[in-house]
């Protein structure tokens, strides 16, 4: 199956090319071949992997699983941390903290997106 693509015939691969790193996994290139194979839905499903993962951070922080200790220890361990940053984090609501550990777990939310994209968007793509 191939799919056009500015005129050019463009084969439909997902796979990784072998050497290349890990931050090349997340480039610009990257999702700009993301979003030239798998368009809107594509887009759609970025959106639905952020806004859970985002709900899901929403949801552990309001119930106390999550405080603002917690992420002070964490972006210590990070070295990450800085007296102000404390005096902030002390400061913030459930939203904002909710917020920081939805940017912290970028990494594995890319992970998960590129794994799945495939999956999901395949079967309710249009076929030409």
């Amino acid at each position: 199956y191939q799919r056009r693509v500015h005129g050019n015939p463009q084969p439909r691969s997902t796979k990784v090319q072998a050497g290349s790193s890990a931050a090349g996994a997340f480039s610009a290139a990257r999702v700009q071949s993301l979003v030239a194979q798998y368009g809107v839905p594509g887009i759609i499903w970025y959106l639905a992997v952020y806004g859970g993962t985002f709900a899901g951070m929403y949801g552990v922080t309001r119930m106390g699983l999550l405080t603002p200790d917690h992420v002070e220890s964490f972006l210590q361990w990070l070295s990450m941390d800085s007296p102000e940053m404390s005096a902030r984090l002390q400061q913030s609501g459930t939203l904002a903290i909710a917020f920081i550990l939805t940017k912290l777990l970028s990494p594995v939310r890319w992970t998960f997106f590129f794994a799945t994209v495939p999956l999901v968007v395949r079967p309710i793509q249009p076929t030409k």
